[in-house]
C-alpha cells in the first residue's frame, strides 16, 4: 500500500508541476490525460510478459487468477462480485462457479506448493517433472 501511496504523491506532484489540479482518474492515460484504448493497454501488458520471458496470456487472465485465488481462500461469493465489479451475484457465480470448492483441495495444494518453491540463485524456480518412470525429480525450465 506505501507504494501506492507514493505513486499517487508523485503523480499528483508532476501533475501540479504541469499546471493540472490533480491527477487523471485513470489507471492507464497518455501525455493528454485520456484513458488509453484497450486494446493498447493489452499490446503494451504482452510486451511486458515477453520481456519478463513469462508464458504467454492475456491481461484478462489476471482477473481471473485474483478472482480463482479469492474464491481458493473462501472469501464469501458476494465479497468476489465486489471485487471484479460485477452487478449481480448471478453473472459473478455463472463465471467462476467452477471455482468454488467441491471438497477436493488438491488443486489449490498445488498452487500453494509450486507458490512457495524456493527460487534458484538464476532467479528461476526450480520445478518438479515427471520422468519416464513417473518418478518426480527437480530440473529448471
Amino acid at each position: 500500500m506505501a507504494s501506492l501511496t507514493a505513486l499517487q504523491a508523485e503523480l499528483e506532484a508532476d501533475a501540479l508541476l504541469a499546471g493540472r489540479n490533480g491527477i487523471e482518474p485513470w489507471v492507464f492515460a497518455d501525455r493528454t490525460g485520456q484513458p488509453f484504448r484497450p486494446q493498447r493497454v493489452g499490446r503494451l501488458f504482452n510486451r511486458i510478459v515477453q520481456a519478463a520471458e513469462l508464458p504467454r496470456f492475456v491481461l484478462s487472465d489476471l482477473r481471473d487468477t485474483y478472482a480463482s485465488h479469492l474464491i481458493a481462500q473462501g472469501a464469501d461469493p458476494a465479497y468476489v462480485q465486489t471485487q471484479l465489479g460485477h452487478s449481480s451475484l448471478v453473472t459473478t457465480l455463472s463465471f467462476y462457479a467452477h471455482y468454488f470448492p467441491k471438497g477436493d483441495r488438491r488443486h489449490v495444494e498445488r498452487m500453494e506448493e509450486v507458490r512457495t518453491r524456493p527460487w534458484s540463485r538464476s532467479g528461476i524456480r526450480s520445478r518438479p517433472t515427471t520422468t519416464t518412470r513417473g518418478l518426480r525429480s527437480t530440473s529448471r525450465r
